[in-house]
Formats: C-alpha cells, structure tokens, sequence
C-alpha cells in the first residue's frame, strides 16, 4: 500500500481505515514510504499499533523505501529502530 505525501493529524481517520482494509485481507502489510513528505506523532503511533498487533499474530508490518523524511521523523521519536528502517542521510 502507497503512502500518502501528506501525513498529518487530519488524515489519521483516512489512513487508519484504509490500513484496516489491508489488515483484514489476512497478509503481511507492506507500506510504500517512499511518497512521504509530512508525518507527525498520531500517524507514527497508529502504524506502531498496527505493527505491535500484526507482531503478535506472528506477521509483520513493512515498511518499504522509506523517504527521508519519515526516517528523520522516526528517528526523531526514537522509532526507527522499531520499523526497522535505514538510518537517515545526512545532507
């Protein structure tokens, strides 16, 4: 599934309803980051809700060519290491 640019506050209802969708289709969730150029803390607990839940059925939540900005943002909240995700370049 392909992230949105824009992962803001305002679209936590909208991606939390279309992660379920995903969830219910029964495989491993695998998120596109690659499109990402906003994030903040609601997204980021909502995916790691989703992660945890996914861990404890013995799959797995994804997260595949993680833009710069989610990574920063990630290691910023000390998540990184728990989405499994590649350190930020520094520029």
């Amino acid at each position: 599934m392909k992230l949105n640019s824009d992962l803001s506050i305002q679209n936590a209802e909208q991606l939390h309803s279309a992660l379920e969708a995903e969830y219910e289709k029964g495989d491993e969730l695998s998120l596109d980051a690659s499109d990402v150029s906003r994030i903040d803390t609601t997204i980021f607990q909502i995916l790691a809700a989703l992660k945890i839940k996914l861990k404890s059925e013995n799959t797995d939540l994804t997260i595949n060519e993680p833009s710069a900005e989610f990574v920063g943002s990630a290691e910023l909240l000390g998540l990184a290491a728990f989405f499994e995700l590649p350190r930020a370049q520094i520029v």
